[in-house]
């Protein structure tokens, strides 16, 4: 009886073992996650915060160069604004109306800048001849642009009376003037505002044949000369003086 008894009691205890064991491990099981848990939460946090903090900063960078950006757009726009005035106080210098053409600006900036770059390639032929009929409507502005070129041998003639009315609008060239001097002039008489709407070899080459005559024609009945003017691109792709005749 009492052998059982005492099987008894350490049944009872070992089950009392199981038992405390059991809830040990139920509540470790329980804290465990609870306490991952608060470390995720407090990890993720500050994760979260380090990036709201990051997305702070670059907004604020953000703010500072898009500031810094416009400020120095408004200097950009400046410079622009004042790089365009010295460009038409220059195009103005060499004879470019810009009042009367306006619509013409950009055309003359284009070739203005062409001008310079054909300049920087080539020499011009000071044996070419320029022989310029001058026009009450040019105001001076194809004998300034021209002048600067750099030849020697430039005429100017005043116009019959009748063909005062008439703006530059042709260019006669001889046989032996080179390509290179003849874009240089075409160029620069568009620069000018000039709508060059006639090229031509010259009719007479008895002592032509390196002249370029800078002219103006109209039409035998007296209506205008409309044709479309040579374009700079025209100019620019010629590989002879023959593919310039316009």
């Amino acid at each position: 009886m009492e052998i059982s008894e005492q099987k008894y009691n350490i049944t009872l205890k070992n089950i009392k073992k199981k038992e405390k064991r059991a809830m040990i491990i139920a509540l470790i099981s329980s804290i465990v996650p609870l306490i991952l848990g608060i470390i995720w939460i407090w990890f993720t946090y500050n994760k979260v915060s380090q990036f709201n903090y990051k997305v702070d900063q670059l907004t604020n960078e953000s703010r500072i160069l898009t500031k810094q950006i416009e400020e120095k757009q408004n200097v950009l726009d400046s410079i622009t604004k004042l790089r365009d005035e010295i460009q038409l106080e220059y195009l103005e210098a060499k004879g470019f109306n810009y009042e009367k053409n306006g619509s013409q600006l950009k055309n003359a900036i284009n070739a203005d800048a062409k001008l310079k770059l054909l300049q920087e390639r080539g020499k011009i032929d000071k044996e070419v001849r320029i022989q310029y009929y001058r026009k009450t409507l040019d105001q001076d502005k194809v004998w300034l642009s021209i002048k600067e070129l750099g030849y020697i041998h430039i005429g100017d003639i005043q116009s019959r009376a009748q063909m005062n009315d008439i703006e530059t609008n042709c260019l006669a060239f001889g046989k032996d003037v080179p390509l290179y001097d003849l874009k240089l002039v075409l160029l620069t008489l568009i620069r000018a505002g000039i709508e060059v709407q006639q090229v031509m070899p010259s009719e007479k080459q008895i002592d032509k044949t390196k002249l370029i005559q800078i002219v103006g024609v109209k039409y035998a009945s007296g209506a205008d000369f409309n044709k479309e003017p040579i374009s700079i691109e025209d100019i620019l792709k010629a590989n002879t003086t023959i593919g310039l005749i316009w």
